[in-house]
């Protein structure tokens, strides 16, 4: 007798049509209705799926093209809004298409079929897949309702009777632990577990929670433990000895740990845009690009994630082109804009924000760096993106706020100094290094009122101009004086040629926003013109008395 189709939703998630469909088949003859039975062959099809109908079962492929794509799906699926603890998530792991059963583990995926397969091993897995999920579904729910107590209790009744999957039931006491900051029994479970299961996710658990406690010295003794037990590397204990290299001011070894990471990893967004950090930490810009620019976007995670990399790669491009002295073409902004206005995230920023960021870092690369400190300092305050504080610090040092600059580095290094974690740590690296490159311009604002003070007025408004960039008067005093002033035989010819051509073309630009008609816009082009052709006639002087006395 033909068993009654199931109307319970399906989806296959996969991009060979002969597979999705042999699957298909398969699911029908398990009893499985025809119509509830959805292909997703992209990510497109997805979430519309997701948008509509509530599953009872999703198979997906892990790894297409060698992209562990697999984690995507999963990771939205878990937070999309029809998200069901009734739900069991299968991976398809095929060795030829990348993807070892260790890293699909590491997801917790109800189960893991093997490809290829025949119906004689696809039907009895998605049954005990399915068996699972209903059992621990129903024990999730009695967490979500606070019943921690009895969830422990289901899970230690069916733990012995020795089932498949009882490890899984153990991962469930241990999140209850947790989740009620039992720590101490969450730890104990943990270490009695090790006794029964010989894989490596009982130790890294312990790595992890040990490293959210804080207990530096226990975390660092069980990375240890791990290596010396022999078990495949690990981003998160690699992650441990990058993180006691910062802290050993060891950033090279921490850097070229977190680069091993990357290399193998490529799916580690975070780890990638921390590698960068670092390398913009030893201002190498062109490596952090390099590794910025070979991020897989269908392999990110999500629009925070989306934000960093399109944002920090936006500033590697700025400063890769300014070091090589061309300008940054500031009509890719607009595109850029584009792409992430049409997101609609719920963990970035509010749209506003997001557009006056961008009208700042324009304005920059347009040399019209003229901004009102208040204007940086709402940005701040406002942003919930931890890339973009680091972006609009850079944009404070660059503006020449250093007293703003200063009072954000010192609340961000106190804050983060209690965060046991590789990012804080990077971040701190970065801070450090924003420090550093801070006291080197208030060195130059001194040496400004030094030469001043010596009666080199053109050079110390040169270097304020330069310094100080967000201040109009700077640049028209410059300007001006430049104009007034006499060239002295001391002047550093050079440094004035390329300031005044940065400060007229600010003053230029100032003028022509407030009225494109402006009547002075002509002067300014003649006094350019003349100005530069002053600064020419010096700077042949100059080369001829130096090849006198050469």
């Amino acid at each position: 007798m033909q068993s009654k189709p199931k109307p319970l939703n399906v989806m296959i998630i996969e991009e060979d049509h002969m597979l999705s469909s042999s699957m298909k088949n398969m699911l029908k003859k398990m009893g499985f209705e025809d119509s509830r039975i959805h292909k997703a062959p992209n990510l497109a099809v997805f979430r519309t799926l997701v948008s509509k109908y509530t599953f009872y079962l999703i198979v997906c492929r892990y790894s297409i093209k060698d992209k562990p794509i697999g984690r995507k799906y999963l990771y939205l699926y878990r937070e999309c809004e029809r998200f069901s603890y009734d739900c069991s998530f299968v991976f398809l792991s095929d060795k030829a298409t990348g993807g070892s059963r260790r890293e699909i583990e590491e997801l917790f995926p109800d189960s893991i079929l093997e490809i290829p397969f025949n119906y004689n091993e696809f039907k009895p897995l998605i049954n005990e897949s399915l068996m699972k999920r209903k059992i621990l579904s129903a024990v999730y729910r009695e967490i979500d309702k606070g019943h921690f107590k009895r969830a422990i209790e289901i899970c230690e009744q069916l733990s012995k009777k020795n089932n498949i999957w009882w490890i899984d039931l153990y991962k469930v006491i241990i999140e209850c632990y947790i989740s009620q900051k039992k720590y101490k029994l969450a730890i104990k479970t943990l270490n009695d577990l090790r006794t029964k299961d010989t894989s490596e996710w009982p130790l890294i658990k312990l790595i992890e929670l040990n490293s959210v406690l804080g207990n530096e010295e226990e975390v660092l003794a069980l990375a240890h433990e791990f290596e010396v037990l022999g078990y495949p590397e690990h981003p998160i204990v690699s992650e441990v000895t990058a993180h006691q290299s910062i802290l050993d001011s060891d950033i090279k070894k921490a850097l070229e740990l977190i680069k091993k990471i990357v290399l193998r990893y490529p799916h580690l967004i975070d780890a990638t845009v921390n590698l960068a950090y670092l390398y913009i930490a030893f201002d190498d810009y062109r490596k952090a690009y390099a590794f910025m620019s070979k991020v897989d976007y269908d392999l990110i995670l999500n629009e925070q994630q989306f934000f960093a990399v399109e944002e920090v790669k936006t500033f590697l491009e700025i400063m890769l082109d300014s070091k090589r002295g061309n300008p940054y073409d500031s009509r890719a902004l607009g595109p850029k804009l584009t792409k992430i206005m049409n997101l609609d995230g719920k963990q970035v920023d509010d749209l506003k924000l997001t557009k006056r960021l961008y009208q700042i870092v324009r304005d920059i690369t347009t040399r019209n760096p003229v901004c009102a400190a208040k204007r940086i300092q709402e940005m701040y305050s406002k942003t919930q993106l931890p890339h973009r504080k680091l972006l609009l610090m850079a944009v404070a040092y660059h503006l020449g706020f250093t007293d703003e600059l200063t009072g954000w580095l010192d609340s961000e290094t106190e804050r983060l100094s209690e965060v046991r974690h590789i990012n804080a740590a990077v971040t701190i690296t970065l801070c450090r290094k924003l420090y550093e490159l801070k006291d080197q311009k208030l060195e130059k604002i001194g040496k400004a009122t030094e030469l001043e003070e010596q009666g080199r007025v053109l050079e110390s408004l040169a270097i304020l101009s330069k310094e100080i960039p967000s201040l109009i008067t700077h640049h028209s005093n410059f300007v001006n004086a430049m104009i007034k002033y006499k060239l002295s035989i001391d002047d550093d010819i050079n440094m004035l040629t390329s300031q005044f051509k940065s400060s007229i073309a600010v003053v230029f630009k100032n003028l022509q926003r407030q009225d494109p008609n402006h009547p002075k816009l002509t002067n300014i082009k003649k006094v350019q013109g003349m100005v530069l052709s002053k600064l020419e006639i010096e700077k042949r002087k100059a080369q001829s008395q130096q090849r006198a006395r050469g």
